[in-house]
């Protein structure tokens, strides 16, 4: 998975794993690599892997309503158990284990509550209503960003793709409540959100929008939601400008107030979507300051229910989780609230799990691993037959400064956040905010250090940065069904290798390859090899369009381009690894160790998701449905073919194969 440098926070999709028996992370493992009893022998593995290899699991895990199930969230179902009994003890001796305990008290108490204690979102409804003008925005804005409620644009800090060394200001369009840009052309989607948009203020109750012009503001926000681009191009995203240019851009708005109050230096600013506030101006100057305040009102809603009380959390999910993705019933109260301690303080969490249950010869074993698939990178580079011998060699450089974060951080951030008793939730929610913000401001004028973990160890992924050109390995996918130490070869290179070789291609997938090995948005390739590039990149396009993953519904090759890119080239990496090894024990097992190795690698991405969830991942997500990734990557590898004997010209063994790196 990508990380953009500006965007730190992981958005996860619900998931839905029936509940594990085991009482620790270190109990009897249940989530193996390859598992033959999920097998479905019916199906013909040339044709359809992916069902051949899940088939029986996906049988057994049928589709819930609103919900995705899937075997690569196992063990972070297992290890969870753990973490949820960490939260639940009666006492610690760990202070941040204590402010995140008193957390994760506080929204229980918030879910079974339906007393209405919303004096914070009342305050802020307040603060817009008493809006005099627009020339009052800096100071209206600057406290409601702050406080987590995103409107008008958005502002993070970010590495700076012109000198990664520093930290820069990344100003995009605001935030919107709806799925994606082109669902405010959602006829029945529509519909529900403005019924959504009654409901939750008529059960707020809160005074200042019980005559809400939903239709007004539903068209301020559809006019933000589509004032920008979903063009990824690292170009197109980095435009350093100045003050002056900042305030012609969004003229009658007190840009230096603003980043006074939020403690901002404004030496470095990139307009990351360069038409939000051009568009925003002209939005601004043509509606009554009436309809600005509602949608300010409306944002802080959208921002606050979620942490206020049981009722408003009981309309937020019947809309974003029951309409948009069909789901017909709520996650426990337990599950949610871990949910959101989780995303504040998985460090404290996973600092806990690595020091009672991570043996001291994890991380240089994974670390070893992640040496020799780099190792098979750099082979792969000297025979990639399109590259020419300038752009090869800057490739090459770019591969020895990438920087491998594999496990956990030697030094553990310490936290200053503090939370008390007294508070609701959402005050709790609202001071964690304003932490982050102090955070963010605080270090924007800091040298960027690329050893730092941007994310928490306890997290289900893997990522590759590129302003940084670095890797990021989590502990949390250095055990089953991604890792064991003592696991043949097969499993651990088919799962935990091809993820880390998805993310080394990264760094050379159309985006990453516009970043040098210090991270620095440059052009460094020649241009016939660039165009040679974008040929066999519009191979993967054309052939993911024509993936139809619901009627009328197909997988968007654009917009899933990179992913794709690096899922092939993370296969080709971590297959070269594997058969360089001494050995290939294939145990008792009717399958070669080649053929276990695309078993493993299929298994860990078993899925199953509603409807309503696979149509939002398409509409929203740089990934394709689990099926197409795998079918979609193995039909390019001739070595998939000649594993299962695969007849040339069937489905995954075609004549027209795509191949990049």
């Amino acid at each position: 998975m990508r990380r953009t440098a500006n965007a730190l926070t992981i958005l996860l999709l619900s998931v839905m794993i029936p509940a594990c028996s085991a009482d620790a992370p270190d109990s009897e493992p249940d989530v193996p690599a390859y598992d033959a009893s999920y097998l479905d022998t019916t199906a013909e593995p040339c044709t359809d892997f992916y069902q051949f290899a899940c088939g029986t699991w996906l049988a057994e895990h049928p589709p819930q309503p609103g919900y995705a199930a899937s075997r690569l969230f196992a063990g972070d179902q297992r290890n969870s158990v753990y973490y949820r009994s960490l939260l639940e003890a009666m006492s610690s001796s760990d202070p941040n284990l204590r402010v995140a305990q008193r957390y994760y008290g506080s929204c229980l108490r918030a879910h079974a509550d339906n007393g209405l204690h919303i004096e914070a979102l009342r305050a802020a409804l307040g603060e817009v209503a008493a809006l005099a003008s627009v020339t009052e925005l800096p100071t209206l804005l600057a406290h409601l960003h702050d406080s987590g409620v995103r409107a008008l644009f958005s502002v993070s800090v970010g590495v700076d793709a012109g000198d990664p060394r520093r930290y820069n200001l990344q100003i995009s369009e605001g935030a919107w409540s709806l799925p994606g840009r082109a669902s405010y052309d959602d006829a029945e989607l529509v519909l529900a959100y403005r019924a959504h948009m009654a409901s939750l203020t008529q059960a707020a109750n809160a005074g200042y929008f019980l005559d809400l012009d939903a239709q007004g503001v539903f068209d301020f926000e559809r006019a933000i939601a589509q004032s920008g681009s979903d063009d990824q191009d690292p170009k197109y995203r980095y435009n350093p400008v100045d003050l002056a240019t900042l305030s012609a851009a969004l003229p009658d708005f007190d840009w230096t107030q603003y980043f006074a109050l939020r403690g901002l230096s404004a030496q470095r600013v990139n307009l990351y979507e360069p038409k939000a506030l051009p568009a925003l101006a002209m939005l601004l100057g043509s509606v009554p300051l009436a309809t600005i305040k509602q949608y300010l009102g409306w944002r802080t809603f959208e921002a606050f229910s979620s942490y206020a009380d049981k009722q408003l959390m009981q309309e937020e999910f019947a809309f974003h989780r029951g309409a948009v993705d069909g789901a017909q019933r709520a996650s426990s109260d337990e599950y949610d609230c871990f949910g959101h301690v989780r995303n504040v303080f998985g460090f404290v969490l996973a600092r806990h799990f690595v020091e009672s249950f991570v043996s001291g010869t994890l991380k240089p074993k994974a670390s070893a691993l992640v040496a020799e698939l780099r190792a098979a990178m750099r082979d792969n580079l000297s025979r990639v037959s399109w590259l020419d011998e300038p752009t090869r060699a800057r490739a090459q450089a770019k591969l020895e400064l990438l920087l491998p974060k594999v496990g956990y951080p030697e030094r553990w951030p310490e936290s200053t956040l503090n939370l008390t008793a007294s508070q609701s939730f959402l005050d709790q929610r609202i001071a964690i905010s304003r932490s982050h913000a102090q955070e963010q401001a605080a270090g924007l004028d800091r040298e960027v250090d690329r050893t730092e973990f941007w994310a928490s160890p306890d997290v289900t992924n893997a990522f590759y940065t590129d302003a940084l050109n670095d890797i990021t390995i989590p502990v949390a996918v250095l055990s089953d069904p991604f890792f064991r130490e003592d696991r043949p070869a097969q499993f651990n290179f088919g799962v935990l290798g091809s993820l880390v070789g998805h993310e080394l291609t990264h760094a050379f997938d159309s985006r990453g390859r516009h970043y040098d090995g210090h991270g620095e948005l440059v052009d460094w390739w020649s241009e016939p090899t660039a165009a040679e590039f974008d040929h066999r990149a519009q191979c993967l396009v054309d052939q993911f369009d024509g993936y139809e993953v619901l009627p009328g519904l197909n997988v968007d090759g654009q917009r899933t381009l990179d992913e794709n890119i690096a899922d092939l080239g993370g296969l080709l990496v971590s297959l070269g690894a594997f058969q360089a090894q001494p050995k290939h024990e294939k145990g008792p097992s009717a399958f070669s160790a080649e053929q276990q190795f695309f078993l493993a690698y299929a298994q860990s991405w078993c899925e199953t998701a509603s409807d309503g969830i696979t149509a939002r991942q398409i509409a929203t997500d740089p990934h394709a449905p689990s099926k197409f990734r795998v079918n979609g990557a193995l039909r390019n590898l001739p070595q998939f073919a000649e594993a299962f004997a695969c007849s040339a010209g069937s489905a995954l063994a075609p004549r027209d194969r795509c191949q990049v790196w």
